[in-house]
């Protein structure tokens, strides 16, 4: 941010985390008013919010915080105590067993064998859900080590879960507030680079040949960039940008 004005007209170019470099760009036009242009010129590439219907938001996802997920578990599975923990990637719910034993927990919102707080850790920490029978039984038996109807049973209640959470928790406006502003901190930041060829003199081209101008464009990437994928259709004129780009 040396001389901004030089900036401003390279901030269409601009690529990575937008949000941190208006950021800065704001910090450094409290104290100097001559960056004021080149934060307002960030500010007009800044990708727009989205919004909550805008937002997939799953049981376990690192963005949302460890407290949402207990309060969901508390208000949904209508247990008093639940505490939540999400360390190094993991996540631990945890619940005494007297709260656990009720119909929303084995019935509404989980199975017999797979209860509300079980399937919602194993939504949590993306683990397959199964149901496996006793080796008592299977050695009695025979057959399939899965017990398949009470797997289906309790993979169809963690779907369910899953619905209800992501309609749970964007149904509070200040819990709306925090997590979009969150999710659009953290993964609506980042802009794609946009390079404009128009103002390039290309030395040495012939006069009987006009680039087009995506061949412009693509000459000022590679200027620009250390590797660059011409992705265009065949015949679209690879080999000229490559020949102009090179010069």
């Amino acid at each position: 941010l040396s001389n901004p004005e030089e900036l401003i007209p390279a901030v269409t170019a601009i690529s990575g985390n937008v949000r941190t470099k208006l950021d800065k760009a704001r910090e450094a036009a409290a104290t100097n008013p001559i960056y004021r242009d080149y934060a307002d010129a960030l500010r007009e590439v800044l990708p727009p919010d989205k919004g909550p219907t805008q937002i997939s938001a799953r049981p376990g996802a690192a963005w949302i915080p460890a407290n949402y997920v207990a309060q969901f578990a508390r208000e949904t599975f209508e247990a008093a105590t639940v505490a939540v923990d999400h360390l190094s990637g993991a996540w631990g719910i945890d619940c005494p067993d007297y709260q656990r034993n009720s119909v929303a927990m084995t019935e509404t919102w989980g199975t017999p064998h797979r209860d509300a707080i079980d399937l919602l850790d194993a939504l949590c920490n993306s683990k397959q859900i199964v149901v496996e029978r006793p080796a008592s039984e299977i050695e009695r038996t025979g057959g399939s080590r899965i017990d398949h109807e009470a797997t289906v049973a309790a993979q169809a209640k963690a779907a369910k879960i899953s619905d209800r959470f992501r309609v749970w928790l964007f149904a509070d406006e200040q819990r709306s507030e925090t997590l979009v502003a969150e999710f659009n901190r953290r993964f609506n930041s980042l802009r794609a680079p946009r390079h404009s060829g128009s103002a390039l003199t290309l030395p040495g081209l012939s006069q009987r040949f006009e680039p087009h101008y995506y061949q412009r464009d693509a000459v000022a990437r590679i200027i620009a960039e250390p590797t660059v994928l011409l992705d265009h259709v065949v015949g679209a004129g690879k080999s000229g940008t490559m020949f102009m780009g090179a010069m």
